[in-house]
């Protein structure tokens, strides 16, 4: 169980990341914008904000970053369009955004064997987060491209001005040091020693 006065919401840096660089790869937004900087954002006014947040679980700390990080990105797409308002760019943010939540939870729906799992399948999100970010640039763009995303091969090699035998090198070394990284959490997560 959480206190809610407690919250270290440093801790999900990582995982407000990934959704940042899947809204920049998403191609219906107009907008461009350093992931960091949006993230920074969206900590400022988390930690602003913690006095009026209600929840008691991780889950509900997530999903109320999440919609800061939405709030903080379509601000931000407003400031950038300042004297033109584009309801379209803004449909286009929320869908993204919600895009990007839901793809990083069905790319993990299947690790959570339970719903007495679900304190795990959030810190486990929090880790896969953490671990997608320690990959290099390219690995990161690809996997978060072709696994929370869904792109094809052929579409990220055309994004990313590469062939698609060099997209699918660069998303197997991605899996591959993905697995790395996961694999002391997964082996205490399953009660193995590492």
């Amino acid at each position: 169980m959480f206190n809610g006065t407690n919250w270290e919401l440093a801790k999900y840096r990582p995982l407000l990341l990934v959704q940042a660089r899947q809204l920049q790869q998403n191609k219906r937004l107009l907008v461009r914008f350093d992931c960091s900087d949006l993230v920074q954002q969206t900590l400022l006014k988390a930690h602003g904000d913690l006095a009026q947040f209600k929840g008691k679980t991780e889950a509900e700390l997530i999903q109320w970053l999440r919609q800061i990080l939405k709030h903080t990105a379509i601000d931000r797409a407003r400031h950038d369009h300042a004297g033109r308002r584009d309801i379209r760019l803004e449909r286009s943010l929320r869908i993204a955004v919600a895009d990007s939540s839901t793809c990083l939870d069905k790319f993990l729906a299947g690790r959570s064997p339970s719903p007495s799992e679900q304190i795990r399948k959030e810190e486990f999100q929090v880790r896969l987060a953490e671990g997608i970010e320690r990959l290099p640039p390219r690995q990161r763009d690809v996997f978060i491209g072709r696994k929370l995303l869904g792109k094809s091969i052929g579409d990220l090699a055309a994004d990313l001005e590469l062939t698609k035998k060099a997209v699918a090198d660069l998303l197997f070394r991605a899996i591959k040091k993905l697995c790395q990284l996961m694999a002391p959490y997964e082996d205490s997560a399953h009660g193995r020693n590492a």
